[in-house]
């Protein structure tokens, strides 16, 4: 994964992250049998949650990032629902052998971790 550094010299997450996930998405469809369906919907979710998937890295792996979609004023079910699919593609990723896996694993735990806090189960 690419990255650009900010003048604070934070490491920001490439411009590509979304298509990243997107491609997680493709891949864990056809490694693991998903339906069509399921797939197109994980894509959405992926799509759905770019406001906390852009920015720092620190920012995406910290649980802060994830509540502040759901704190909003106009968020809805279906930002919790978006979420809890991001988690389970990057859930599955960080158990595979990728080479940014720990990163996966990471931002699952992080969009878990602000679910709980609101009281979600994923």
């Amino acid at each position: 994964m690419d990255k650009i550094k900010t003048k604070r010299n934070e490491r920001r997450l490439s411009k590509s992250f979304i298509e990243e996930g997107l491609k997680l998405v493709a891949d864990r469809a056809e490694r693991e049998g998903v339906s069509k369906g399921t797939a197109s919907r994980h894509a959405a979710a992926i799509r759905g949650v770019t406001p906390a998937l852009g920015g720092v890295m620190k920012r995406v792996t910290n649980p802060g990032a994830w509540v502040a979609l759901y704190a909003r004023s106009d968020a809805t079910s279906t930002v919790i629902s978006n979420m809890k699919f991001t988690a389970v593609i990057f859930e599955w990723a960080g158990e595979q052998d990728y080479e940014n896996a720990g990163l996966y694993a990471r931002i699952a735990k992080a969009i878990r971790t602000a679910l709980a806090v609101r009281g979600e189960t994923a």
